[in-house]
């Protein structure tokens, strides 16, 4: 299937992932049988049809083989590690924006210094400053004589990035040792012809990645959702025409990225209420009868 490029059409819903990807890996296995349907050459076709076409045979399944390619982690795991290569490129290219917005700008390429952030040593922090600085390279560090000190979504934007950065490679381990694991139940031992019972369908390890990564790239967008706002804002964009164009010009891109960087929030993590908590939830602790908000 993978030489052939063969891809099981696969439901975009339908698993809660912490019980295994049952419902989406039961798809996978009912193809190697020559079941269901697969997108093979831009179309959709049989599966048994695209199977006999490139001479491979559907698997006959033996006692338990069915329950083994269905109970286990491989989809989320599969989606997580595009998600985490996805996330290691906007790390790398918000730098390169963020350093293209300094020189747009004239900004104060001292914000980068390496002394400046050998003081707080994050390793990812001090790569993204690197990075940044690189772009930033000439004969005179550029200065703007005019202001000590760039807006916070181009200043702190090392510290921002650093945050994925600084997750990158603990994500990636999570990842890898998903990935160089059995996720299956029950394991079967041969040497000692032992039946080992346990859960590790279960994917809270790739969940827990998941979630920080979603959360560190939405923090990303909202910083160059911020830069852009700069650029095609006159107030603040050191002489630039405003929009960048003297049309519309990036204004409305600048609306829809905003756009964007809301929805990327959405989809982070829940955020506390900014509600007070009612007068009633400080006269006593909770408890079985007592309902807060």
């Amino acid at each position: 299937m993978l030489h052939h490029d063969i891809l099981p059409r696969i439901p975009a819903e339908g698993s809660v992932g912490a019980s295994g990807d049952l419902t989406p890996l039961s798809y996978v296995a009912a193809v190697l049988c020559g079941e269901r349907e697969v997108m093979w050459r831009g179309q959709v076709v049989a599966a048994a049809d695209a199977l006999q076409q490139t001479g491979a045979r559907p698997l006959r399944l033996r006692p338990k083989e069915g329950l083994a390619l269905m109970n286990g982690t491989a989809v989320m795991t599969a989606l997580a590690c595009l998600a985490w290569q996805r996330g290691d490129y906007v790390s790398r290219l918000a730098c390169r924006i963020t350093a293209a917005n300094v020189v747009g700008i004239s900004g104060n390429a001292h914000h980068f210094d390496e002394t400046l952030f050998a003081a707080k040593p994050h390793a990812g922090q001090q790569r993204a400053a690197a990075r940044i600085r690189g772009d930033l390279v000439a004969e005179a560090p550029l200065r703007n004589s005019h202001r000590l000190q760039d807006r916070y979504s181009l200043r702190c934007a090392p510290h921002v990035i650093g945050v994925l950065e600084d997750a990158l490679p603990f994500l990636r381990q999570l990842i890898e040792g998903e990935l160089n694991s059995a996720n299956d139940n029950p394991l079967i031992e041969p040497d000692e012809e032992r039946v080992l019972h346990g859960g590790h369908f279960y994917g809270g390890h790739i969940a827990l990645a998941m979630d920080t990564l979603k959360n560190a790239i939405a923090n990303i967008a909202d910083l160059l959702d911020r830069q852009l706002a700069l650029l095609v804002d006159t107030r603040y964009s050191q002489g630039l025409p405003s929009n960048l164009s003297a049309a519309e010009g990036l204004r409305g891109r600048s609306i829809t990225d905003s756009r964007r960087f809301r929805s990327a929030r959405r989809r982070g993590p829940p955020r506390p209420s900014s509600r007070p908590c009612r007068r009633r939830c400080s006269r006593a602790p909770p408890s079985a009868t007592t309902r807060t908000r």
